[in-house]
């Protein structure tokens, strides 16, 4: 009876510690059986402390009892922590089939997105920590990691559903229409992270005959994701099977889509007097420690953000009045890059994402957020631009990339 009792205290403790991490990182819907999970543990786990507290009759023994479960239950958190990492999908690997099948003529243009899904999935938020851990990103211990997931599900509950992917296939479904008549006969889109991604919508496209691929970035630069997607890709070996893959370039040098950022930018004004406007052109960024390893994002960004200035002083814009700025991990940041426009006597002030193809929980909650801690209501009038959206010139930028790259395949 006293074995049963220590038994109860110890598993229930353990298992009520882990209940509240998986209510953190559970989907929505399976919160309530967390908790329920976690309550029936905690009671069991009282249960024993009251039996070893009667049966041993001993004060010092209850005590020592109470402080073993409760230490149990930190426990039970810390490894529900710890294990969050097993959750992270780990891709099979990849072949394609064999032998094949009879080719078909045309190429297919891949739209590759590092695009967030509709809702709240923990094994992409698990696997984009991997990811920045693998990189050498300091991030908080894994025992408490829980909390970053309770973060992200509530960013996704302010939203609803994120519209990133949505508008790439808005991309992706223009890119139809406007290659058609340069010898694609399909335009299918993949995400660097979760289910179709580049290497598995490669497969499915060899599968059904098609032997030759161009891969177009929906982005600014190219981040650490699609070069890993790249890398994936890559381990199928296409060469060999006679499978050709050209990789078109990132937007960065489009000089087509700096101009209609610029003309967005100048759309929002009306018409209206640009001497006491200011611009903060945020870009996306990434961890200090990728830019040694992945130097090339931050270098194309700023170049993209500088040809939009540029732009903008063409347009009378004063130069010190359009300033960079970062989302996350570099500075500026989007606070700072306000506070100094409004210091600088900016009385209007124009938030622009200027390298985000997409609205996502960035664009939609922190940017704004980040607006709002500058605190500068009473000097000016703060307003945050959207993402690029499915624009028509959008889908025309990411066209002529892929032409470009169909070209060289071509050559």
């Amino acid at each position: 009876m006293v074995l049963a009792s220590w038994i109860a205290l110890l598993l229930g403790g353990l298992l009520a510690g882990m209940g509240p991490v998986g209510a953190m990182v559970w989907r929505p819907r399976y919160e309530r059986l967390a908790l329920a999970g976690a309550l029936l543990s905690a009671a069991a786990s009282a249960a024993g402390l009251v039996g070893i507290s009667v049966l041993a009759a001993r004060a010092d023994e209850a005590v020592f009892a109470g402080f073993l479960g409760a230490a149990a239950a930190l426990g039970g958190f810390a490894l529900g922590g710890a294990l969050l990492a097993q959750i992270a999908p780990v891709p099979a690997p990849a072949a394609l089939p064999h032998p094949l099948p009879a080719p078909v003529p045309g190429l297919v243009a891949v739209l590759l997105a590092d695009a967030e899904p509709p809702d709240y999935d923990p094994r992409e938020i698990a696997e984009e920590l991997r990811d920045l851990s693998d990189a050498g990103v300091q991030l908080p211990p894994e025992t408490m990691r829980a909390f970053i997931f309770a973060s992200e599900k509530s960013r996704y509950r302010a939203i609803g559903r994120s519209p990133a992917r949505y508008t790439c296939e808005g991309v992706a479904e223009g890119l139809r229409r406007a290659l058609d008549a340069d010898g694609f006969v399909a335009v299918t889109t993949a995400w660097c992270r979760g289910r179709s991604r580049l290497d598995d919508a490669v497969r499915e496209a060899v599968a059904a005959g098609h032997r030759d691929f161009v891969v177009a970035p929906l982005a600014v630069s190219e981040a650490t994701a699609s070069i890993h997607a790249h890398r994936r890709l890559e381990e199928l070996r296409p060469a060999s099977a006679g499978v050709r893959v050209a990789f078109a370039d990132a937007l960065w040098s489009s000089a087509a889509l700096a101009e209609h950022v610029t003309d967005r930018v100048a759309a929002s004004l009306e018409g209206s007097d640009v001497s006491d406007v200011g611009v903060a052109l945020v870009a996306q960024g990434q961890p200090p420690e990728l830019d040694s390893s992945d130097p090339v994002r931050a270098e194309q960004e700023t170049c993209f953000s500088q040809r939009i200035r540029a732009m903008l002083v063409e347009r009378g814009f004063d130069e010190t009045h359009v300033r960079p700025a970062w989302a996350e991990w570099q500075e500026p940041g989007v606070t700072e890059a306000v506070r100094h426009l409004a210091a600088l006597g900016c009385r209007r002030i124009l938030v622009v994402p200027a390298s985000m193809p997409a609205e996502t929980r960035g664009t939609l909650i922190d940017i704004p957020d980040a607006v709002e801690q500058a605190r500068v209501s009473k000097t000016a009038v703060v307003q945050v631009l959207p993402a690029w959206g499915d624009d028509p010139a959008i889908v025309a930028a990411v066209a002529e990339k892929v032409r470009e790259a169909a070209r060289e395949l071509r050559a």
